[in-house]
């Protein structure tokens, strides 16, 4: 697949306050922001932090592992508890992560996907942000959200955002490092190509799109 195809998945990778996630967020339309009611609401309110990946409500089509079906429905991810939160009639629903086959955030800037169980090759129940995907492997972003504790000294419990990458292909589900020196060594195959064109980039290596690009360069390789 040439072009980038931005994908979140239930696993989940760059968590709701990291700067990643944050311009993603930028591409989206904001539906309305009331997540501290919803915070309040959940067995977090005295818990610094967010465990929520985007700050307002977003409208998505949901595909459950049932094989049902709900368009434009206005959802949140709670990445701590790995739940699909979902508004309807001013109710929040949750759903199980491992009960969602995927989510498809999309405007007119980009697509996000949500757990799509196809290009993982396998069941999940946790969040993973496909950042491109093509004929060879995919890259996926875990996003997840972990619960640093207080301590004696007076400092509250706090969520902070974390993530990892993975490279997925029909033989490996393989998480890997992001500097220089260890994406040269993500593929097996164009070895030395895959070498010189990442020692060449001139880009942003700790930005999602410059991870995606290298891997579309790859993917490109055997079209």
């Amino acid at each position: 697949m040439k072009h980038l195809v931005l994908v979140i998945m239930v696993l989940i990778i760059a968590g709701p306050t990291s700067a990643q996630t944050g311009d993603l967020r930028g591409d989206l339309d904001i539906i309305y922001n009331d997540l501290d009611r919803l915070k309040s609401r959940q067995p977090y309110g005295k818990i610094e932090g967010s465990p929520f990946l985007f700050d307002s409500w977003q409208t998505a089509s949901v595909s459950l592992s049932n094989k049902r079906h709900l368009n434009e429905v206005k959802i949140n991810l709670d990445l701590f508890g790995n739940k699909v939160i979902l508004l309807r009639n001013e109710h929040e629903i949750e759903i199980d992560a491992k009960s969602v086959e995927q989510i498809q955030i999309s405007n007119n800037k980009s697509t996000l996907l949500i757990k799509t169980n196809v290009i993982l090759n396998k069941e999940t129940d946790r969040f993973y942000l496909i950042l491109a995907s093509g004929e060879k492997v995919v890259l996926a972003k875990e996003l997840k959200v972990v619960l640093k504790s207080g301590d004696d000294f007076g400092a509250q419990a706090q969520f902070v955002a974390d993530h990892e990458y993975y490279l997925i292909s029909s033989t490996q589900f393989r998480k890997v490092g992001t500097t220089r020196k260890a994406i040269s060594k993500w593929f097996f195959e164009y070895e030395e190509e895959m070498k010189r064109f990442v020692d060449s980039y001139k880009g942003n290596l700790k930005m999602d799109s410059s991870l995606a690009l290298i891997v579309n360069h790859y993917n490109e390789l055997y079209n």
